[in-house]
């Protein structure tokens, strides 16, 4: 049983960062059915677990109850956006309630290493729904050429709201996921000691997928953060790792230097005033 309990924590981030973003609730009945076969094999190893969570398990109670007397009021004031519908509350209670019970069963065999198989698993599932959404774009919109691919992309911000797979890929979930496995990737990239050119690579992927859903003065506060991070890491690297990410500063500074020197005021200009006229 925790043979299977491991590969199904491994495939959790798998779904998770691929198909979960475009199948929605279908998760919460995997969990659930993994939960009620973990309770049902290791029933005492399972409430021993649960009860040393229960503080975890407790404040989620208590979110869910203020989001339900929340709920209430506005019930009762009947100034509704939308009309409540079965399934809604469903799904919510079983996040609340599922995703704190399968974290408190990890206390008794996780490790750091599992975690980091877990955030690397969570990034390739990133890196292949967003490579197959781009396929496609290329293909739906007949994009002939790397240059109109990248107007059409950042222009659009990565097609915004699409059909996929059947289903509909949304740009806010898609972003907020792409951050996250960026970030992660990154990490991975600091701690862990083997295949560094390839996690590299892969947040550098990561983070070009992110920026096609994101507004250039997002793009910028991203940029600035992730400078900002770095420089408190800085301290920790190694002499021959300093040396590596200054010579990587000098090359993308030397290669973005004569893009910014021959880009077209005018056309900067038209961009802002075209996003301040959508923001209005």
């Amino acid at each position: 049983m925790r043979q299977f309990q491991t590969h199904f924590f491994l495939c959790v981030p798998l779904l998770l960062g691929s198909l979960i973003p475009l199948t929605g609730n279908a998760f919460n009945f995997i969990l659930l059915a993994f939960i009620l076969l973990l309770a049902w094999k290791s029933n005492k190893q399972f409430r021993t677990d649960i009860k040393a969570g229960k503080s975890l398990l407790l404040v989620n109670a208590a979110f869910f109850l203020y989001f339900s007397i929340q709920t209430i009021i506005i019930l009762a004031k009947g100034n509704l956006a939308a009309k409540p519908n079965y399934g809604m509350f469903e799904s919510l209670l079983l996040c609340f309630i599922l995703i704190p019970v399968y974290v408190s069963t990890w206390r008794s065999w996780i490790s750091p290493r599992l975690l980091q198989k877990f955030l690397l698993n969570f990034c390739l599932g990133c890196l292949a729904l967003n490579t197959y959404a781009l396929v496609h774009v290329i293909h739906s919109f007949e994009l002939k050429s790397v240059k109109e691919t990248f107007l059409f992309l950042y222009d659009t911000r990565f097609a915004a709201n699409r059909p996929l797979l059947g289903t509909t890929l949304w740009l806010e979930a898609q972003a907020t996921l792409l951050a996250i496995a960026a970030i992660a990737s990154y990490f991975l990239f600091i701690v862990r000691q083997k295949h560094r050119l390839l996690l590299f690579l892969l947040f550098i992927i990561l983070t070009t997928f992110l920026s096609f859903t994101m507004t250039k003065s997002a793009i910028i506060g991203f940029i600035l953060g992730f400078i900002l991070v770095n420089i408190f890491l800085w301290r920790r690297l190694s002499s021959r790792m300093k040396i590596i990410f200054s010579l990587l500063a000098i090359v993308v500074a030397t290669s973005c230097f004569p893009l910014a020197k021959h880009f077209p005021k005018q056309l900067r200009i038209n961009e802002i005033k075209q996003e301040i006229h959508n923001i209005q």
